[in-house]
């Protein structure tokens, strides 16, 4: 059948494509901006940059997240800038 892929197939691409790949370094020093970075995706995103070391986030988002969210977020960064912008 045109057009079909096995599952492994597919597994055996990804693994591939995983292999071939290089693990991105989050540097401390950088800063890394976040587009819908105020939803949960971007949240975890948010959550996954800090525990690789990331130190400032720049999070923007449609609305803003909830109180308790921003001081857990103040927390665990010592540079952190929320934006809600009416996009």
């Amino acid at each position: 059948m045109a057009g079909y892929l096995s599952n492994q197939t597919v597994k055996n691409a990804i693994a591939h494509h995983h292999k071939n790949t290089p693990t991105p370094s989050i540097r401390s020093d950088a800063t890394y901006l976040i587009t819908g970075g105020l939803g949960n995706l971007g949240l975890l995103v948010a959550k996954f940059l800090a525990d690789k070391g990331a130190k400032h986030l720049v999070l923007v988002g449609r609305k803003a997240p909830k109180i308790e969210v921003i001081e857990q977020l103040k927390a665990q960064f010592a540079d952190i800038n929320l934006k809600d912008l009416p996009i």
